[in-house]
């Protein structure tokens, strides 16, 4: 086969199709309705971005290559992706790159999966303030590691870990929590140590207040500098005191593959995909 470039103008939502059906995808969902919901809603650039990428991804819109079979003849069209990091639809070798390269930096030692999880009275901060609050939980997580490592009663040595931000649970709701991969040991003057436990680097309860208190120390200096702004701070900082915050932990295996394919299908990537979507009935 031979192959050569094609290209074409933007076609019409109607050419691809007129409703959705079991077999559509994301981009025949923002081909249908992306303009229409942007007019609605009003959303932010970013998101204006990704909505009008997405609809363009693997369209002729975009132009592609044309391959032709020298024996028979046969034309197959590969349209060209929209690069757009997010984008469901092309991102799949991102993702199994990250993963490899994951892989390929993961010790030949146990690792604990945790997920540390910041309470939804945070959520009003977080959707405005988004980057100082998810950089704040992540490097929480990895203080709350570290300092919990560095105590002898636990471990006494720098543990390694590797952490993934997630904004969304499984039900689609906003739901900050980071999920991490964490050395079962760590290394101390060149050589390795292994934990005082026989199944958790430090006790749950112990993890769950050095969190709290990391994070809301962290949150504090945020507001005193004006990075964040919020008027009643002094009544939610009381309330973030009272419940014991989630730092959920697995015992330690050495088969970390299923762990970095869950990790992995969270990278380059959004919340909404194919399988998520819900047709509604062509009657109505």
């Amino acid at each position: 086969m031979h192959g050569g470039t094609c290209s074409a103008n933007q076609p019409s939502d109607q050419q691809y199709a007129n409703s959705l059906s079991r077999d559509s995808s994301i981009g025949d969902l923002f081909r249908l309705y992306g303009e229409a919901y942007i007019s609605a809603y009003k959303p932010d650039l970013h998101k204006i971005r990704f909505i009008r990428a997405v609809r363009l991804c693997k369209t002729p819109a975009l132009g592609g290559h044309k391959y032709v079979c020298k024996t028979c003849g046969t034309e197959l069209y590969i349209y060209h992706s929209c690069g757009h990091s997010q984008c469901p639809l092309c991102q799949s070798i991102k993702r199994a790159q990250w993963q490899d390269r994951l892989g390929g930096k993961l010790l030949a030692v146990p690792y604990t999966h945790t997920v540390f999880t910041i309470p939804h009275l945070l959520n009003h901060i977080a959707r405005r303030y988004p980057k100082p609050i998810y950089n704040l939980l992540l490097r929480s997580a990895w203080k709350t590691v570290k300092q919990l490592g560095a105590d002898p009663a636990n471990l006494g040595a720098l543990p390694g870990m590797v952490s993934v931000l997630h904004t969304f649970g499984s039900d689609i709701k906003y739901h900050l929590h980071a999920h991490c991969l964490i050395t079962f040991g760590g290394i101390k003057n060149n050589k390795w140590v292994w934990p005082k436990r026989k199944k958790k680097i430090a006790p749950y309860r112990q993890m769950s207040r050095k969190f709290r208190e990391i994070f809301i120390s962290g949150l504090d200096n945020e507001i005193n500098t004006g990075s964040i702004v919020v008027p009643d701070y002094e009544e939610i900082r009381e309330e973030l005191w009272k419940p014991r915050w989630n730092v959920r932990n697995t015992y330690p295996t050495m088969q970390t593959g299923l762990i970095e394919n869950y990790l992995a299908r969270y990278i380059n990537r959004v919340a909404i995909s194919k399988n998520r979507l819900k047709y509604l009935e062509s009657e109505k």
